[in-house]
C-alpha cells in the first residue's frame, strides 16, 4: 500500500472553452468586443498549460482531527512565459486578459483537484484552508518537500513561482455536509476570513480571487 505521507503528483487537464470565456467576459466586466481576443488568448495558452497538483495526506506536524490533504497547485511556467511575452512587447491589455484567463483556469483546477482527492479517500472536503489565514505562510517551507512539488519556488516573502500557484490544506470528513449549492465548498470567498478584500464576491457569484495570488489579509 502506498505511504500516504509521501508526496504524489496529480496531472490536471483544464481549459475554459466558450462557456469559460463567457464567464471571464462577464466577471471582469470586459466589453463584448473583447470576446474574440479572449477566445484567441485562451486557445493560445492551452498547449502551454502544465497544471499539476502535488499533495500528501496528513503531513507531519500539522494537527488534524481526521484525514487532511496538503496541496500545492500550479498551472506551470508556460502560462507565465506567454504572459511575459505580451507584457515585454507592451501589450498590456492582452497581458491583463491572460491574467483573468489564468485565474479562471486555476479555479477550474481547484475544482478538479478537490473532486479527485475526495474520490481517492472516499471522504468529503469540509473546507479549503489557505496559507496566510489560520495557517501561517511559513508552513510553505515544510509543505514543499512533503508534497514533492517540482518546478515551484518561493521567495523570502513566500510568493510562489510560477505565478499561478497556490498552497492550501483540505480537511476531510466522513459525512458530507448539506449545502444549498453543491459547489459552495469551492467558493473561495466562503472560506476566506478577509471580509474587506476588494476582490471578494458573494456566493454563488463564484469564488473570489485574492487567495489565488497568495494575497495577505489587510
Amino acid at each position: 500500500m502506498r505511504d500516504e505521507r509521501i508526496g504524489t503528483e496529480m496531472k490536471i487537464e483544464v481549459q475554459l472553452g466558450t462557456a469559460g470565456v463567457e464567464r471571464v467576459l462577464k466577471r471582469y466586466h470586459f466589453e463584448a468586443e473583447a470576446r474574440t481576443a479572449l477566445e484567441t488568448l485562451e486557445k493560445a495558452v492551452r498547449p502551454l498549460l502544465q497544471a499539476r497538483a502535488y499533495y500528501c495526506w496528513n503531513p507531519a506536524g500539522i494537527p488534524a482531527e481526521g484525514r487532511m490533504a496538503a496541496v500545492l497547485l500550479t498551472l506551470g511556467d508556460g502560462f507565465d512565459a506567454l504572459q511575459d511575452l505580451y507584457l515585454e512587447r507592451q501589450c498590456v491589455s492582452e497581458g491583463y486578459m491572460l491574467d483573468c484567463i489564468g485565474m479562471e483556469l486555476l479555479m477550474e483546477a481547484y475544482e478538479e483537484c478537490v473532486r479527485r482527492l475526495q474520490q481517492e479517500c472516499g471522504e468529503y472536503a469540509s473546507r479549503l484552508e489557505f496559507l496566510g489565514d489560520r495557517y501561517p505562510l511559513e508552513l510553505l517551507e515544510e509543505l514543499m518537500p512533503l508534497t514533492g512539488a517540482r518546478g515551484i519556488t518561493y521567495n523570502d516573502q513566500y510568493v510562489m513561482t510560477p505565478r499561478k500557484t497556490v498552497a492550501f490544506l483540505v480537511p476531510m470528513e466522513e459525512q458530507e455536509k448539506p449545502r444549498e449549492d453543491p459547489a459552495q465548498l469551492l467558493h473561495i470567498c466562503a472560506n476566506c476570513t478577509n471580509r474587506t478584500c476588494e476582490m471578494r464576491q458573494e456566493i454563488p457569484a463564484t469564488y473570489g480571487y485574492q487567495r489565488i495570488f497568495g494575497g495577505k489579509k489587510s
